[in-house]
């Protein structure tokens, strides 16, 4: 099931939003975010995610039944969820509304990446490894119960990219980006570790800090969460703020890592961003360049 409305379109918004969300005003609606999945709209203090299909839907509804499970781990640097939309008759799809997240976001759609000064990065690295901890830890069987399911990791090295991705890749982070090419991943990093559960879509759009970059005030989008490598999630923090940041997270850990898994997740960022820009250029995703750019930068350095 997939709705033919564009819920990007403020006149549409605007002529669902009363029967979708009849207890919350529509004053001064913002589109935040137009993607492949869902139509994020920020209405004063709430954020309202519009599903493009019944798969998203189902998983922003997953989000929602493993909340109260997240909270009592990571207390409310999840947001709340302020209301469940309802079905209609032309929104067939169930919308979900969630309290605006505090503090200022780790990377914005149109502005610069935020990057803590020197004394508060150590400071925030072990808060996120704090955090991480707690969140990796949650008991699988609550995480299935909720309807969240197991995936693997991709660690095939023979990256096949087209030359025009390597090239966008080249152009922002240089000869980083042909010495991962030739020996993209150590043979000794290839097993993946222990399943965890994982926020899975972990990256500076989703990491809310406070004004002096030393704590994380929010974590949104949780509705990719699955059972996997936490390297998965240490991928997210290497296109944020680079595999030295990703290191210090690790270090400060408490949960199940290996000798591998800082690597895996410097692979896992890096064939990602590279397959992402090649999709990209293909009009198979639709990307922001001042965001990726950012991303390339980080995930190549060290």
């Amino acid at each position: 099931m997939s709705s033919s409305l564009d819920t990007s379109n403020l006149a549409t918004i605007k002529a669902l939003w009363s029967s979708v969300f009849p207890d919350i005003k529509l004053t001064a609606p913002k589109l935040l975010l137009a993607s492949d999945e869902y139509d994020t709209w920020r209405v004063r203090d709430v954020v309202a995610k519009f599903p493009k299909s019944q798969e998203d839907a189902d998983k922003l509804q997953i989000s929602v039944a493993i909340r109260d499970d997240l909270v009592g781990r990571v207390g409310p640097i999840v947001p709340g969820v302020v209301a469940v939309g309802k079905t209609t008759k032309d929104f067939p799809l169930r919308a979900v509304a969630y309290e605006r997240a505090r503090g200022r976001p780790g990377q914005e759609p149109e502005g610069p990446m935020v990057r803590p000064k020197p004394w508060a990065r150590t400071a925030l690295a072990k808060h996120i490894a704090e955090t991480l901890t707690k969140v990796h830890t949650l008991p699988t069987a609550k995480a299935r119960a909720a309807g969240i399911r197991p995936s693997k990791i991709d660690l095939d090295t023979g990256i096949d990219t087209g030359e025009g991705a390597i090239a966008w890749a080249r152009k922002v982070a240089g000869d980083a980006v042909d010495t991962f090419l030739i020996s993209p991943l150590s043979s000794s990093a290839r097993t993946a570790g222990k399943a965890v559960v994982c926020h899975a879509d972990l990256k500076g759009e989703h990491v809310f800090v406070s004004e002096d970059g030393t704590r994380v005030t929010a974590l949104i989008d949780w509705a990719d969460m699955t059972i996997s490598d936490p390297a998965r999630d240490f991928a997210g923090l290497v296109i944020w703020l680079g595999p030295s940041f990703a290191r210090e997270v690790i270090a400060a850990y408490k949960g199940p890592v290996d000798e591998g898994t800082l690597d895996r997740a410097v692979f896992l960022a890096r064939a990602g961003l590279l397959s992402y820009c090649e999709a990209i250029l293909e009009g198979r995703e639709r990307g922001v360049r001042s965001i990726i750019d950012p991303q390339l930068a980080a995930a190549f350095s060290d």
